[in-house]
């Protein structure tokens, strides 16, 4: 399933994007560059694997930012090769609508590129375990990518609230450093053993009357609004979530 209203594009994007690509994805091996060179041309690749997700351009060409051997390590989406990073696009868009990635903050660094991004869209499909109910949505994350010779070779991706804690990359390179003092409520979309932070906020501006806003906690968050907890279990892309649970 996808969403029509995330796929409309003007041709103008579409052009943009990939005569882009045909800039910053040249077949120049890292070594040939030097190591400001090799930084430029990853965090142009990236850029343009942005624009990608948040114009929707469903395009080999895009795929082709993608190291054929690439390797993505995430507690629910691990896998390896451009298919399996196809099919985590694909799953995210059958499920949401209006999806758009915001960068927060970003370190870039011969091969490797750390970024903490917002994705902000729209549930409209069955999501680990929460139902096909409309909510906005803001999830929160850290991604650390390496890259070899003008393609992504490596994704790390730490969504888990916890994680956040105890993974020395976010903290030293991100300068995320979550004040213990401060209260953080436990609730719901519990994927793994390790929790998933979120507060639902009931009829929100803009939706419809019933619907809710979910929006996943990170340590930047002051949690002030109030909240509606809830809890499920669910698993990734092309797996039923699991029955029975709360």
């Amino acid at each position: 399933m996808q969403n029509k209203g995330s796929r409309q594009q003007t041709s103008s994007s579409t052009s943009s994007i990939t005569s882009g690509l045909r800039t910053v994805n040249a077949n120049i091996p890292d070594r040939l560059l030097s190591k400001e060179g090799v930084t430029a041309r990853n965090k142009a690749v990236y850029q343009r694997y942005i624009d990608y997700w948040n114009n929707g351009v469903d395009s080999d060409e895009i795929y082709g930012l993608i190291h054929p051997d690439h390797r993505q390590v995430h507690h629910t989406f691990t896998g390896i090769g451009v298919e399996h990073k196809r099919s985590g696009i694909t799953y995210f868009w059958s499920r949401f609508s209006k999806l758009r990635i915001e960068v927060l903050s970003q370190v870039a660094d011969g091969d490797q590129i750390i970024s903490f991004l917002v994705l902000h869209g729209i549930q409209q499909g069955e999501h680990v375990g929460h139902p096909d109910m409309e909510r906005v949505v803001h999830l929160r994350s850290a991604f650390r990518d390496r890259f070899l010779d003008g393609k992504i070779r490596e994704t790390e991706i730490i969504t888990d609230f916890e994680a956040f804690r105890k993974v020395p990359w976010v903290k030293k390179d991100m300068n995320i450093t979550p004040s213990p003092k401060r209260e953080y409520e436990r609730v719901g979309l519990s994927v793994v053993a390790a929790e998933w932070d979120y507060v639902a906020h009931e009829n929100p501006p803009g939706l419809r009357e019933g619907a809710q806003q979910m929006m996943y906690a990170s340590p930047m968050v002051d949690r002030t609004a109030s909240s509606t907890p809830a809890s499920s279990r669910g698993q990734g892309p092309g797996q039923e979530p699991k029955r029975g649970c709360p």
